[in-house]
């Protein structure tokens, strides 16, 4: 291998770890370097992290949530599946979820899959007023 490719191969090395050990460091990284695999490492080190990017593919969207469901509130276009996610890593990302309707399907869903069985949520949907 060349001296170029090596030094830029060590380079990029470097910018990985860097965001590995702390995803807040992609700020400090020239966008035109941030790669797919920059911006994943970044958001599974910190899912908040998700805010620096200014149009994340679904996979970094994905991993941010699945790191950290707080990562939910800087998801523009969320949908049901990202917002399971979200809730199954931290039940209050529900706070997050902007439509109303997307929130009562995930609700549902994570009842369904016992997430919420012994929580107060469950006893809601059940509820008379709930269903009506």
């Amino acid at each position: 291998m060349n001296a170029a490719l090596q030094t830029n191969a060590a380079y990029y090395a470097r910018l990985l770890a860097t965001v590995q050990h702390n995803g807040f460091l992609l700020r400090t990284i020239n966008r035109r370097e941030w790669t797919e695999e920059l911006m994943l490492a970044a958001v599974r080190s910190e899912g908040r992290a998700l805010q620096l990017i200014p149009d994340p593919s679904q996979a970094v969207i994905r991993a941010a949530v699945e790191q950290d469901g707080d990562a939910l509130r800087y998801v523009v276009e969320q949908t049901d599946e990202i917002c399971a996610v979200a809730c199954r890593q931290w039940l209050s990302a529900l706070h997050h979820i902007a439509d109303d309707d997307m929130r009562e399907r995930v609700i549902e869903e994570l009842i369904e899959e016992g997430v919420l069985s012994n929580h107060p949520f469950n006893e809601a949907a059940n509820a008379p007023a709930y269903a009506g």
